[in-house]
């Protein structure tokens, strides 16, 4: 891979986040991003913060870099917003990049290009399409289908969250349609292989080589899980007025702007992307297996934090309840070893913990457990 700086954009995002991953270590990194806090800045990178659409902050952006791999962009947003920045702000930014003689250009579409009717935010992709090429000595176009992994919490990391705490999930009924959901480090292998100098033009679509119905998603998961899960399968009017419903809850497995997803039959042919940028696609079984294992882990490193949290409130608690003792805590009565004989008594009584402070456990204890 040449060693010249590259531009990132969208580092903090799902798919930025995977990709910061797996550059090589000594690889010279700029990052622009709206909030530095947000992201894990590599030893080799600097980063600039501000708006996309601030042209000074462009040019500042792309000096001395040789190539660029555009992942920003907003999706849930109304026609004027993405239209200032899918459209405005990648405009400025090829312009910036002509000008500073940036010589390799990856732009991250979407395979919702090739729906009709296009939607604004398929329609803002195929738009920058088309003004990127001829751009750029070196242009590659990506264009992933519904895009899952580590680090998920849009698609099918939904779904989990959902199959994780409840029995039963609702999916379409009489929808003969099938997704081809792709794992988030093939996407990450297209773009460091375009880096390599591979796949010049496209576009390609970035597609697992699994087609699967929604049931099947949910099956996939609930192997991967340990823990199979029943599925009540819905007639589409039904399903559709349900998910409007509960799209007013965080938690809901699925948006009311994915709807059109799962109508849309993808069929596409994985293996082509594949031998071009030299990686084997990940079927929807390993893709599963690799999520629900990422997502075990962070809900032990959640539950140990909370563990931690836990024993440290109290620890703290008990020996001050000894001199002044708290509202709804025992009396702690001094005995050989001091006052920690109370503890489970005293973190009973009071869940509140010192301070205000909650002692109860993280609600994904046991999730991870499972």
């Amino acid at each position: 891979m040449a060693e010249g700086r590259l531009l990132i954009t969208g580092s903090t995002g799902f798919i930025g986040q995977a990709l910061l991953a797996r550059l090589p270590p000594m690889r010279p990194v700029r990052l622009l991003v709206r909030d530095r806090r947000r992201v894990q800045v590599p030893a080799t990178s600097e980063v600039l913060e501000g708006d996309l659409r601030d042209p000074q902050l462009l040019a500042k952006a792309v000096a001395g870099c040789e190539a660029v791999v555009h992942l920003a962009a907003v999706i849930d947003a109304d026609a004027p917003t993405l239209e200032a920045v899918n459209v405005l702000a990648t405009r400025g930014l090829r312009d910036a990049a002509r000008a500073a003689g940036v010589r390799r250009f990856v732009f991250l579409s979407s395979e919702k290009v090739l729906r009709q009717p296009w939607d604004a935010y398929a329609r803002s992709k195929a738009q920058l399409e088309d003004e990127l090429k001829g751009g750029f000595p070196h242009l590659t176009i990506l264009r992933p289908t519904m895009v899952y992994g580590p680090g998920d919490t849009r698609y099918v990391g939904r779904l989990l969250a959902w199959l994780a705490r409840w029995p039963a999930v609702p999916v379409p009924g009489g929808v003969d349609s099938a997704l081809q959901p792709g794992v988030v480090d093939d996407v990450v292998a297209c773009i460091l292989g375009a880096l390599e100098g591979r796949g010049d033009g496209g576009p390609y679509v970035v597609a697992g080589p699994d087609r699967v119905r929604p049931h099947d998603l949910v099956s996939a998961l609930g192997k991967a899980l340990g823990r199979p899960r029943a599925v009540v399968h819905i007639p589409w009017p039904l399903f559709v007025v349900a998910v409007r419903i509960a799209s007013v809850s965080k938690g809901a497995p699925i948006r009311v702007n994915q709807l059109r997803s799962l109508r849309f039959d993808h069929q596409y042919d994985a293996e082509a992307t594949a031998r071009v940028f030299g990686y084997c696609p990940t079927s929807v079984a390993e893709g599963c297996r690799r999520l629900v294992d990422a997502w075990r882990a962070a809900a032990a490193k959640s539950a140990t934090r909370s563990r931690s949290h836990h024993e440290l409130s109290v620890d703290i608690a008990i020996p001050v309840a000894a001199v002044v003792r708290l509202p709804g805590m025992p009396r702690c009565r001094r005995r050989p070893g001091g006052c920690r004989g109370r503890a489970d008594e005293a973190g009973q009584a009071d869940q509140r913990g010192i301070l205000g402070v909650a002692l109860a456990p993280h609600a994904d204890v046991d999730a991870a457990q499972a």
